[in-house]
């Protein structure tokens, strides 16, 4: 099995370069990328002597059909991008379950916990087997460091006013 090309949004998460290489899957569900190999290319070698401090691990993880990925109410310390696969976001509500809808290939979810550190406002299950790109609290706060303050509060009042929103329904 090969690793398809990686969303640019995934790519920017990890630190990697815009350029995309085809790679087989590492061990233990990780893909390494290396970014200084996705830029400089030559006859197959790399021509940089100080390869390992420039490798990025992108962790992965596989769900099966009908399987969570989280739960509502869990803490958060994650999010997801789907590289592969389908994920449905499932609320609790005094009727049963509701879908508030699904989020495929290419599609983020998970994030808000990582902006406002709340626990979840909903579920996550996969609709089918689905393969996961695992963005860390870590990978997103350094991300986040680096963003212009404004960026910074706008995205801290967008997910005050969405979880105030979605306690209405």
């Amino acid at each position: 099995m090969t690793a398809t090309c990686l969303p640019t949004c995934v790519r920017a998460v990890a630190g990697l370069s815009r350029t995309c290489s085809k790679r087989p899957l590492g061990a233990a569900g990780r893909l390494s990328y290396n970014e200084r190999e996705l830029q400089v290319r030559g006859g197959g070698q790399v021509r940089s002597t100080n390869v390992e401090k420039q490798t990025r691990i992108i962790e992965r993880r596989v769900v099966n059909p009908g399987q969570y990925v989280f739960r509502e109410g869990e803490p958060g310390d994650r999010a997801y991008l789907v590289q592969e696969g389908k994920v449905e976001i499932i609320k609790r509500t005094p009727n049963g379950e509701k879908l508030l809808g699904d989020v495929g290939r290419g599609g983020i979810f998970g994030e808000m916990a990582l902006i406002d550190n709340q626990p979840r406002m909903a579920s996550a299950r996969a609709a089918e087997q689905t393969t996961l790109v695992v963005v860390t609290h870590e990978q997103f706060e350094k991300k986040l460091k680096d963003a212009d303050p404004f960026i910074r509060g706008l995205l801290n009042i967008f997910v005050r006013n969405i979880r105030q929103m979605a306690s209405r329904t």
